[in-house]
């Protein structure tokens, strides 16, 4: 538990550090609406929405809060960045020997799981745009089993187009390797902005 408070104790370089690590999170969370937009398409919307919010506080402590507070209890904050991955790390020294393939594995499920959730939400508001006016009327068809096919195609070529770009930029220009990072944090202001 001294690891808490031990080399240097809390903010030992400021609060900037705080503050960048916060437009991640706020970024993370901004993808709540998606309660709103599911909610529509369920047989008891009020229930599945007060059990999907109550989940949300149960798996914030137990895998943000409560991992980050075992990781730092055992490791000094200072020796995170030699350690590699300190989950990988952790779970090693419980004995876990397939440490680096179970992390793996999760990083793997929880990227397709955002993935699939943003691809989604954001085919669900473009098929509304469509039927409203404010986007390409065949981004409103519904396929036989009544699912925005054509959106979700259109969100799916985004994210290719994207991820071309990316691995190009990133293959001939170094200077684009924290890409990324610059368009996430450039969304999340509007959406704080929104949200409040």
């Amino acid at each position: 538990m001294s690891n808490l408070w031990a080399h240097g104790g809390f903010f030992t370089g400021g609060f900037t550090g705080f503050f960048f690590s916060m437009s991640i999170i706020v970024g993370s969370y901004q993808g709540i609406e998606l309660l709103g937009i599911s909610a529509g398409e369920v047989a008891n919307p009020q229930q599945a929405i007060i059990k999907s919010v109550k989940s949300v506080l149960f798996r914030i402590l137990i895998f943000y809060v409560g991992a980050i507070f075992v990781i730092v209890t055992i490791y000094p904050w200072n020796q995170l960045s030699s350690l590699g991955s300190p989950f990988v790390s952790t779970f090693a020294k419980v004995g876990i020997t397939a440490a680096a393939s179970v992390i793996n594995f999760v990083v793997l499920t929880a990227a397709l799981s955002g993935a699939n959730s943003g691809i989604y939400s954001s085919s669900r508001m473009l098929f509304k745009l469509a039927h409203e006016g404010d986007a390409p009327k065949v981004l409103g068809r519904l396929s036989k089993r009544v699912v925005p096919d054509a959106a979700i195609l259109g969100i799916s070529g985004g994210i290719l187009l994207g991820f071309i770009i990316d691995t190009l930029a990133s293959t001939y220009s170094k200077s684009t390797s924290n890409l990324f990072v610059v368009v996430f944090s450039s969304s999340v202001l509007p959406g704080m902005v929104r949200g409040s």
